[in-house]
């Protein structure tokens, strides 16, 4: 409920409530409801956008185009139960991501991600792809969860530091022949 004082066009108060059922009704109170906005237009038909807090994270759950009004609702209330039941918020850390190699040079991840993962999956089966600069991770449905930075190294291979070192000996040796 939220109240407007007195202004200048009106001299009593006005109270607004939100008309989101999910927010007030007690059949949906398990759902964490704590905002939304329903609407209509003839293209688009009833829909309901809702967000609830739930277990640890939040959800937002869309429905369009249904044309009863109750309907909504219902859609919503099993979109939200497939979200709380199905998924769980875990952080993947960049250890657990496979740093890349290519030659001689290596992408190591750092930091972390904080995301959903489908119960029952693990940071293991999550999917690296690697850029310069990032790697995107998703899941084994590949379902996008995020990104962290990558550090890139690259490496001197042994025999060009052997061959730099054998050169200045060599240039040395003959400095001293010279001389």
């Amino acid at each position: 409920e939220y109240s407007i004082p007195p202004t200048n066009k009106k001299s009593v108060s006005r109270n607004f409530y939100a008309q989101h059922r999910m927010m007030h009704q007690s059949q949906y109170a398990q759902y964490g409801v704590v905002g939304g906005k329903a609407g209509y237009t003839q293209e688009s038909q009833h829909t309901l956008v809702t967000y609830g807090e739930k277990n640890g994270f939040q959800l937002i759950a869309v429905t369009l185009k249904n044309p009863a009004f109750n309907a909504i609702y219902q859609d919503t209330q099993k979109l939200l139960d497939f979200g709380y039941e199905q998924f769980e918020r875990v952080e993947i850390s960049a250890s657990e991501i496979q740093p890349k190699v290519e030659g001689l040079t290596t992408w190591t991840p750092s930091g972390s991600v904080r995301c959903l993962l489908r119960k029952g999956e693990t940071a293991a089966q999550v999917i690296a792809e690697y850029s310069d600069d990032a790697v995107a991770l998703y899941s084994p449905r590949y379902e996008y969860l995020g990104s962290m930075p990558v550090e890139k190294v690259t490496t001197t291979p042994v025999w060009k530091t052997a061959m730099k070192t054998i050169g200045i000996v060599l240039a040395v040796l003959v400095v001293l022949i010279l001389v």
